[in-house]
Formats: structure tokens, C-alpha cells, sequence
């Protein structure tokens, strides 16, 4: 990556992998890009150590959007970690056998590392998870209309 572009997280975050850990957290299997960015926003939005500075998020008609998400998950498909596959207008993410055990690789060296920290990250991914498993993305962006209306419930 050139010194020009900017990463979505900063270098600290990073560390974390939110976004194959939130896929992990889904047993493996995500459908949709609309939902994968909501639930990478509600994470973002309880996890009280990120702020929106470090992370952040468009709003459009679609709701909170990651931008770089679709470059993200190319790289992890390229690094065969997951597959990407796509069914009508809908991608499907689905965790690789080899990306199951990096992920299980990746939480136990940063339980070793951080401790706590990655313990209530780990809280929270789990938690977006379970709540939004069989929701579909519009279902989760009803939640999230208020914030998008509130002129400081969103990134500015």
C-alpha cells in the first residue's frame, strides 16, 4: 500500500481483524455486503476503545458503508482465507478451512498480547453476531435510522 492511501483502520486496529473475526463469529458464512457493513458498524459502534475517527463510516441511502470493505475481503479471498461467491445480486463470505485456523490462530496470539482488551472486542463481535444472524441488512439498518438522523448519531 502507497503512502497516499489511507487504510480504513489505523495500524493498532488493524491488528485486530475485525472483519474475518465478525465472519467467524457467523460460523463462517455472511450473506450480503449490506448486511456485512452494518454489523461491522454496530461493532464499531460498541466498542467503546474505537472512535469514529479511527474507523469510519459513510452514510448513504444504503445505510452506514465501510469504504474499502469489498478491497478488504479481496485480499482475504486472495490469501484464500475466505471465499467469495455470489448468488443473483447477493455475495455470499464464506470462512475457508484455512481461515478458520488462522482465525483461531490470530485470537489466541492477541488474547497472549492484549489481554482484555481483545477479550471484550471478542465480547462484542459475538454479540453483533448473535443479534444479527438471522436478520437481513434492512432489518439492521431500522435500527440504525435514528442515529443517520441525530446530527451527532453519525461520522462527520
Amino acid at each position: 500500500m502507497s503512502d497516499d492511501e489511507t487504510e480504513p483502520l489505523d495500524k493498532k486496529e488493524g491488528k485486530f481483524h475485525p472483519r474475518l473475526l465478525l465472519l467467524d463469529e457467523f460460523g463462517g458464512e455472511l450473506h450480503g455486503k449490506k448486511k456485512f457493513h452494518k454489523c461491522l458498524y454496530h461493532f464499531r459502534e460498541d466498542s467503546e476503545d474505537i472512535s469514529v475517527d479511527d474507523w469510519t463510516f459513510t452514510h448513504d441511502h444504503f445505510g452506514p458503508t465501510e469504504e474499502g470493505l469489498s478491497k478488504n475481503l479481496l485480499a482475504l479471498d486472495n490469501l484464500n482465507l475466505i471465499v467469495i461467491e455470489k448468488d443473483g445480486k447477493k455475495y455470499i463470505y464464506k470462512e475457508t478451512e484455512k481461515g478458520s485456523s488462522f482465525t483461531q490462530g490470530l485470537r489466541n496470539g492477541l488474547r497472549k498480547l492484549w489481554g482484555d482488551e481483545i477479550q471484550e472486542r471478542e465480547k462484542s463481535l459475538e454479540l453483533v453476531a448473535e443479534v444479527n444472524k438471522d436478520r437481513s441488512a434492512s432489518e439492521i439498518i431500522d435500527d440504525w435510522k435514528e442515529q443517520k438522523e441525530e446530527p451527532y448519531g453519525i461520522d462527520q
